[in-house]
């Protein structure tokens, strides 16, 4: 059997940046399935016909989606956090993901507008155009504004400069230091995001805020539209949100699953061993309250998808979720190659 990265977006690099283009390349690859899980997204006609036409394919192929959410209302002790929910089995077609995605669609063009004007308020190069170009008819986000910046190579001296004083002031500020070391663990392609673009950032872009559902109307949105709705790699919100607070929403059956298998980019790095812990806890969770395992690559580029094959340790982690998820019985294959 194959892995299966039932977590992956469109491949914005190397030429691939259509569905079409992404499946073929995980074929190539040699991976056993592909859910494609663009943030909030649902592909063209074009798109879903040539899907269809690769029914036969060795390779099966998963629609999906992600949505960002917020916590439920009735959750009111926490600290503010957005919760990533991927869709599995998902109709394309359905009206009312449709209109949702029309929405957020148009929430997202006017956040990578503010960023933009943000980034080059500071003295770095960027443009809407380039990653428009970049993001293709994928959703525009974070990595693609991120890839754009560090297509400059103008742009270096500014981010060095910005990591330099980051790493000044994070000496005397223990939760600044934290943010800091996670930062260097993952290496240079998670400066712009440590330092302007994450939940906590040293120097936050103000990009606007998306009009979020919260966690129980992200789920009936996915589950209105045939699919399934799993938490996707927790570790990154584990500073907002407990774990305490998840097993809730499984005994409520307020969420279908979770990713078990994430984080490839955590790999030898002093958070590794934490988020294992995390990741066995989630996957003690679903066999206790019933839930689905899912996990894969969050691949946002093919370099992305190539680490997730190369990387057998992780991969080979990810050998049936499918067959497991379809034999819950919970889903519409439908919706898939299968």
């Amino acid at each position: 059997m194959l892995p299966e990265s039932l977590h992956t977006h469109t491949i914005i690099s190397d030429g691939a940046q259509t569905p079409r283009e992404a499946f073929d390349y995980a074929e190539k690859l040699g991976i056993g399935t592909v859910a494609f899980t663009e943030h909030d997204v649902v592909w063209d006609d074009e798109s879903l016909a040539y899907l269809e036409s690769r029914r036969d394919s060795k390779t099966k192929w998963v629609l999906g989606v992600e949505i960002t959410c917020t916590l439920p209302k009735d959750i009111t002790s926490q600290k503010s956090a957005h919760i990533h929910l991927v869709g599995l089995f998902v109709n394309h077609r359905d009206p009312v993901l449709l209109d949702y995605c029309k929405r957020a669609q148009h929430s997202r063009l006017t956040r990578m507008r503010n960023a933009v004007k943000e980034f080059t308020d500071i003295g770095f190069k960027m443009s809407e155009e380039e990653i428009l170009e970049i993001a293709g008819p994928g959703s525009v986000g974070k990595p693609h504004i991120v890839k754009a910046l560090l297509s400059h190579p103008e742009n270096e001296a500014l981010l060095e400069e910005w990591r330099q004083n980051m790493e000044h002031d994070a000496q005397n500020k223990p939760a600044l230091k934290e943010a800091y070391d996670r930062m260097m663990a993952i290496g240079p392609k998670q400066y712009p995001y440590g330092i302007f673009l994450s939940s906590g950032a040293y120097r936050p872009i103000r990009m606007g805020g998306l009009d979020l559902p919260d966690l129980d109307e992200a789920v009936a949105l996915i589950r209105g539209a045939g699919g399934i709705a799993s938490l996707a790699h927790y570790f990154t919100l584990k500073e907002s949100v407990s774990l305490d607070i998840f097993e809730k929403f499984f005994t409520e059956k307020r969420i279908d699953g979770a990713e078990i298998i994430y984080g490839i980019n955590y790999h030898d790095t002093p958070y590794e061993k934490e988020m294992q812990e995390d990741q066995k806890r989630l996957t003690q969770m679903i066999e206790e309250h019933g839930g689905l395992a899912t996990g894969g690559s969050d691949a946002h580029s093919a370099e992305d998808m190539k680490k997730f094959v190369d990387e057998k340790w992780f991969s080979k982690k990810t050998i049936g979720l499918t067959e497991k998820i379809i034999a819950s019985g919970r889903v519409n294959t439908k919706w898939s190659s299968y």
